[in-house]
């Protein structure tokens, strides 16, 4: 969406994935063409851009750090029951692999741009633990949660991390879930569960949390309507 002239522009259909740098004014994308894809960086619409490096995959999801000073990427649709989480720079200078076993789908990037939250397939069936990484100490381990980081938000603190944990359903999976929402300590792997109000059935998407901290909203995609969770009223166990 262009907001100078109010209008939506659509991307080339080579345009695998793609994410913000910081500045806003920039972006960083994965061409495919000719079943070779290239990392680049340039305008919002890919024009004035500038290539960077190959890539040795063509369906790498990118994600920016909020510092824009690191990228992630890994195969998105990999047939292989390993796909690495890897990183490199937006000059394409530090290539390094970080998760370097099991099945990964999805990152979310920490607030300051030190950690994040990645899926990982549990070996024993489909459904996702929520795993974290320290990119400062390369400390790897589950948060013992079977979701997935589009179901999770970072607190401001870097260390928080609120989680809606299906309790019927799975996600990542196609159908819809029921969940619980937990806040989780990181470093402690303590949590403590909130009640989201009785005879409640939720399917959190789309988390953010308030300025404040002090409420919790999501999409419910069992009925489509935006909730909000009182932190700081609502009992926990």
């Amino acid at each position: 969406f262009n907001n100078n002239t109010r209008s939506y522009e659509d991307l080339p259909a080579q345009v695998e994935s793609i994410d913000w740098l910081p500045s806003g004014t920039q972006v960083l994308y994965i061409w495919l063409e000719n079943n070779k894809a290239t990392l680049n960086i340039g305008d919002p619409d890919t024009k004035n851009w500038k290539y960077i490096a190959d890539m040795w995959e063509i369906d790498d999801q990118i994600n920016i750090s909020p510092d824009g000073k690191n990228i992630l990427y890994f195969e998105q649709n990999s047939s292989s029951s390993t796909n690495p989480i890897n990183l490199t720079t937006p000059d394409g200078k530090v290539w390094k692999s970080l998760v370097k076993d099991g099945y990964n789908s999805g990152v979310l990037w920490s607030p300051d741009s030190q950690k994040f939250l990645f899926g990982k397939k549990d070996p024993s069936g489909e459904v996702y633990q929520l795993w974290y990484y320290n990119l400062l100490t390369s400390e790897v381990k589950s948060l013992n949660a079977s979701t997935t980081p589009d179901k999770a938000v970072w607190g401001a603190d870097s260390q928080t991390v609120y989680a809606a944990v299906p309790q019927k359903g799975v996600a990542g999976g196609s159908g819809l879930t029921n969940d619980q929402i937990y806040k989780i300590d990181t470093q402690s792997n303590q949590n403590k569960q909130y009640d989201p109000g009785s005879g409640l059935a939720i399917d959190a998407r789309n988390l953010f949390l308030d300025n404040a901290s002090s409420k919790l909203f999501f999409k419910n995609a069992q009925d489509g309507a935006l909730y909000y969770l009182d932190l700081s009223a609502s009992a926990g166990q």
